[in-house]
């Protein structure tokens, strides 16, 4: 079971409501997610760099799941590497 599934039979037996954020709980670059892109893919993926328009932009974010594992018991399984290769293999073998 992948953990947006779990997350969800979590928070639907539970009698917590609210929002609850689901995910690992780790921050990532545009540059680690590169990497992955490429590793998965096996394609040469380039970056292209350009300065941000918006003014006062938050450059980095990371949602705390603290208050999912505190109330649901909800603790990511999988990897966003792993993710994201079951995303590419699955969008790989259907025709869209």
């Amino acid at each position: 079971m992948d953990d947006v599934v779990n997350a969800l039979e979590l928070a639907i037996n539970s009698k917590k409501n609210g929002v609850y954020n689901v995910g690992t709980g780790k921050s990532y670059s545009l540059n680690e997610m590169l990497d992955f892109l490429r590793k998965i893919t096996g394609k040469d993926i380039k970056a292209k760099y350009i300065e941000n328009p918006m003014k006062n932009y938050v450059m980095v974010t990371q949602a705390s799941t603290e208050k999912s594992k505190k109330d649901l018991g909800f603790e990511a399984k999988v990897s966003l590497e792993e993710g994201i290769r079951k995303i590419y293999d699955y969008y790989s073998k259907i025709n869209i």
